[in-house]
């Protein structure tokens, strides 16, 4: 299946504050899902891209954990986890 996921924030993100591993994807087994992440206007969007690096699997539920330190051009950061 070919799609990507995409995540929208209601602030602009500091694209430097995006480090491996603070979104990711994983699997029903809880196995990371490697994928390429990106900002859909470029530095400053809220719209975060994530795309498999292999096609997704058919009828399978992928989980979306986002972590802490997520910046946003005007200061604010996420300070919790959250699983989408």
């Amino acid at each position: 299946v070919e799609s990507r996921i995409s995540l929208v924030f209601s602030h602009a993100i500091d694209q430097d504050s995006l480090a491996e591993g603070v979104v990711s994807v994983t699997d029903p087994e809880g196995v990371v899902v490697p994928t390429t992440a990106w900002l859909y206007y470029g530095d400053g969007s809220h719209v975060l891209h994530l795309a498999p690096q292999q096609d997704w699997a058919a009828d399978t539920v992928y989980t979306v954990p986002v972590g802490a330190g997520i910046r946003t051009l005007d200061g604010q950061e996420t300070t919790g986890s959250s699983t989408l």
